[in-house]
C-alpha cells in the first residue's frame, strides 16, 4: 500500500515538494500564477501551506514564525498582511489541479478499489465566516462534501460549498464510474440519485429511514438471526410518478440490539448476502474516521483567511500534505503515528534554527 521505507530525517521538505514536482510548473504556466509574485512564487507558497498543515499552524502569526524561525524555506521571511494577501488572490484551481494531479500519482502506485464512501462534514466552523458562509446567528461554516476509498483511505472527489447545500444536491453532481458500489448515509435522501446511480451501472447502499415508502415485489427468506427481512420492492408513493422510483431495489431489514432500533440498508446488489450488505455499509464509517483525522493532525478548525479563495486553498493544501505523507509513509507505520513523527523531523536541525544563530 505505501513505499517500504523512506527516511524522514534531514529536510523533510524538500522531498515532499519533489513529489509534487511533476507537473508543477506546467501548472504554474496555465494559470500564470507567478506573473505578478514578488515576494512568494507559487512553489513557495505550495511549500509554506503544506507545512503549516504538517505542523497544525493555527495562524497567520504561526506560520510566519515558522518560517522565520528555520532556514528551510528560499526566503527568510513574510509578513503576515502579505501572506494573507496572497491566500486571497493566488487562484485556488491552482491547488485543486495539483491535489488531483498528485491523487493520479498515488493511485498508480496503489490501484483501485470498487468501493466508495460518500459524506459530509460541516464541522469546519469559524465565527468569522459569518459573513461569507452564514450558518447560524453565531457561526459561519463551510460544507466538505467527498468521496472517500474506504479500502486504500484516499479521499477522491471533492466539492467545498456552504453549510446549508443539501447532501444530495452535492451527490447528484459526482460521477459515478461503473461497477463501484457507493455507500451512503440516511442523509442521502434522493430516489434521482439512486436512479443515476443505477442508470451508471453503478452500485450503492444506503442506511433508509423507516419511513420510507415502498412496495414489495418479492419476500426472500433469511436465515440470520437478526435480520428481519429481505425483500426486492420499489421505492417511492405507489400513485405517485414523481416520487417513485422505476428500478427494483433491494431492502434489507436488520434489528440493533445496541440501539434497539430497526436499521434499513437499501441497495441495487442482488449478488450479496444479507451479511455481506450490512459489512459493506460498514465500511462506510471510515470516512467520518478520516474527518476526524484530517481535523485532529491537519487543523482544519481554523482557518488562516476569510476569502473563499483562502479557505480552499487551505483546504486543498491540507489534503495535499496528506497525500504527500501518504507517497513517503513506512507500510507498517499508522498515519497518525507517521504525520507525529514527520511534525519532529520536519524542520528540526538546532544548528539551523535563527534564533540559536545570530551569523
Amino acid at each position: 500500500m505505501y513505499q517500504e521505507y523512506t527516511s524522514y530525517s534531514g529536510n523533510l521538505l524538500k522531498v515532499l515538494t519533489k513529489q509534487a514536482d511533476t507537473k508543477l510548473q506546467y501548472i504554474i504556466r496555465k494559470y500564470n500564477s507567478d506573473k505578478w509574485a514578488k515576494k512568494l512564487s507559487t512553489r513557495e507558497h505550495i511549500a509554506v501551506m503544506v507545512s503549516a498543515n504538517l505542523c497544525q499552524s493555527k495562524s497567520l502569526g504561526d506560520i510566519t514564525d515558522m518560517i522565520g524561525g528555520t532556514r528551510k524555506f528560499s526566503f527568510p521571511n513574510i509578513n503576515k498582511s502579505s501572506l494573507s494577501r496572497i491566500n486571497k488572490y493566488r487562484d485556488y484551481h491552482l491547488f485543486e489541479e495539483l491535489y488531483q494531479n498528485l491523487l493520479r500519482q498515488v493511485r498508480r502506485r496503489v490501484g483501485f478499489s470498487n468501493i466508495r464512501a460518500i459524506d459530509t462534514t460541516t464541522d469546519i466552523v469559524s465565527k468569522v465566516l459569518f459573513s461569507l458562509w452564514p450558518y447560524n446567528r453565531f457561526h459561519g461554516a463551510v460544507r466538505m462534501n467527498l468521496e472517500y476509498d474506504p479500502h486504500y483511505e484516499l479521499p477522491n472527489q471533492i466539492f467545498i460549498t456552504h453549510a446549508k447545500t443539501g447532501d444530495t444536491t452535492i451527490a447528484k453532481k459526482l460521477h459515478y464510474k461503473k461497477g463501484i458500489t457507493y455507500l451512503f448515509d440516511a442523509g442521502f435522501r434522493d430516489y434521482k440519485l439512486y436512479s443515476k446511480i443505477i442508470q451508471s451501472k453503478a452500485f450503492f447502499v444506503v442506511r433508509l429511514h423507516t419511513t420510507n415508502t415502498f412496495t414489495i415485489l418479492k419476500t426472500t427468506p433469511v436465515q440470520e438471526q437478526d435480520v428481519i427481512s429481505d425483500e426486492t420492492v420499489i421505492l417511492g408513493q405507489k400513485h405517485d410518478k414523481r416520487y417513485r422510483m422505476q428500478e427494483k431495489v433491494r431492502i434489507v431489514t436488520f434489528w440493533n440490539d445496541k440501539h434497539e432500533k430497526y436499521i434499513l440498508l437499501g441497495t441495487n446488489r442482488f449478488d450479496l448476502t444479507t451479511k455481506e450488505v450490512r459489512e459493506l455499509y460498514r465500511m462506510r464509517w471510515k470516512i467520518e474516521i478520516f474527518f476526524k483525522f484530517i481535523k485532529q493532525n491537519l487543523k482544519l478548525k481554523r482557518f488562516f483567511g476569510i476569502s473563499k479563495n483562502a479557505i480552499k486553498i487551505q483546504i486543498y493544501t491540507a489534503l495535499i500534505a496528506y497525500l504527500l505523507a501518504y507517497l513517503i509513509k513506512p507500510k507498517q507505520l499508522q498515519m497518525t503515528v507517521f504525520l507525529r513523527k514527520m511534525r519532529y523531523a520536519l524542520f528540526l536541525d538546532c544548528n539551523q534554527l535563527s534564533i540559536f544563530n545570530t551569523s
